[in-house]
């Protein structure tokens, strides 16, 4: 891995340890407050950028988690109306995770 891809790893990491703590009050609270929602939004974007920027080498291994991030996040940058907040909201709760012990794994696999 080049040094570039590890920048973008950090990047992600850094969006998803963002993204836990604007987000750490609960679904409910989520929901409520607009400030909550655009920071996770502003945040699955990036992670979304970030990810289209690592080659396929990187993300072969968990190829269908990425692309779920990737796609949400490309979804999201192209919206200005009706961000589906359920779906970002399953987004956070089910795949920050795995992403994050992946980002984590080559991180320190390179």
């Amino acid at each position: 891995m080049i040094d570039r891809d590890r920048l973008h790893l950090f990047r992600i990491l850094d969006c998803i340890e963002w993204t836990y703590a604007v987000t750490a009050e609960g679904k409910v609270v989520f929901l409520a407050q607009r400030l909550v929602q655009d920071a996770a939004i502003r945040n699955i974007e990036v992670i979304g950028a970030a990810a289209a920027l690592l080659p396929e080498a990187v993300t072969a291994p968990q190829a269908a988690l990425w692309a779920r991030v990737g796609a949400l996040g490309r979804q999201l940058a192209g919206q200005i109306f009706d961000v589906d907040l359920d779906a970002l909201w399953a987004l956070i709760a089910v795949d920050l995770a795995p992403l994050e012990a992946e980002v984590r794994r080559l991180m320190a696999d390179r």
